[in-house]
């Protein structure tokens, strides 16, 4: 049975991949992605906007993911950026199966 860690993680994958999808398609606007929400619950929808260049950054890391002020998790994650409209979470060791 899944650890309720590895279902969070799983969500956030998802999010990643859709965000994915968008920026392959190069739905970009004036340099910037607007993107959803990276974080790891399933009913979340809010749009974060990232410039390609961040977007980049960001995905330099599998372990890695963008998500709004306040949708961090930190039983599963750690903050280690801090952008003015958005963060940057890093998954935890105990997931590096399922975000890699």
């Amino acid at each position: 049975m899944r650890s309720r860690e590895d279902r969070l993680a799983e969500n956030e994958v998802l999010f990643r991949s859709v965000n994915e999808r968008i920026v392959e398609l190069g739905d970009e606007w004036n340099g910037e992605y607007d993107l959803i929400c990276e974080c790891a619950d399933t009913n979340c929808m809010s749009v974060l906007r990232l410039n390609v260049d961040d977007y980049r950054r960001l995905r330099q890391n599998p372990h890695w993911f963008a998500v709004l002020s306040g949708h961090e998790m930190p039983e599963i994650e750690d903050v280690v950026d801090r952008q003015e409209r958005y963060l940057v979470v890093e998954k935890l060791p105990k997931t590096d199966e399922i975000v890699e």
